[in-house]
């Protein structure tokens, strides 16, 4: 009984998930988004990839010859390595909803046949410039127009007066 509770405790604390499927593929095509940032830039890459073998998950993969593998990098964060157009790998996987497939984890892709990774190109860091500027002078703007708008009936009065309440109440006579 100890030996299944420890197993349960190990089996939760995995950070990892369960692959859906095990396979070694070939990129027969891929496409890349660049995401820029401020100091960074993102790279979204979605490789088809031709199914050469299945070592497990042959239920998951449901007879599927192609993938749709997506994948991902910041700098030195994310997947590493990514396969190049016409590389062999191998890889765990996890299948989405959506049809696709991810790595189980950030190293879960293996090259095969001393192929080399994808290379991604240096992206040059965004600047302050024109667009800064620009948006800071809208801004600026925006705010005096709310500012004029607000107090705009008010130039008569001072900061920390209060606002007059019209003329004083007539004294009632008793006669009339």
């Amino acid at each position: 009984m100890a030996l299944l509770s420890i197993l349960a405790v190990a089996a939760a604390d995995d950070p990892l998930p369960r692959a859906d499927a095990v396979v070694v593929g070939r990129v027969a095509d891929s496409r890349m988004i660049v995401h820029r940032k401020a100091r960074s830039a993102l790279f979204y890459v979605r490789l088809k990839v031709e199914v050469e073998s299945v070592e497990s998950g042959h239920v998951a993969l449901r007879g599927a010859k192609e993938l749709d593998l997506r994948c991902w990098r910041e700098g030195a964060d994310g997947h590493h390595p990514i396969p190049a157009d016409g590389t062999r790998f191998h890889v765990s996987l996890l299948r989405h909803g959506e049809g696709y497939w991810t790595p189980t984890g950030l190293d879960a892709i293996e090259l095969l046949d001393g192929s080399t990774g994808r290379a991604f190109p240096e992206i040059p860091r965004r600047e302050f410039g024109v667009g800064g500027i620009v948006g800071g002078a809208v801004g600026l703007l925006i705010l005096v127009a709310a500012t004029y708008l607000r107090y705009r009936g008010r130039r008569d009065r001072t900061w920390g007066e209060a606002p007059d309440e019209g003329p004083p109440p007539e004294a009632e006579d008793g006669e009339g």
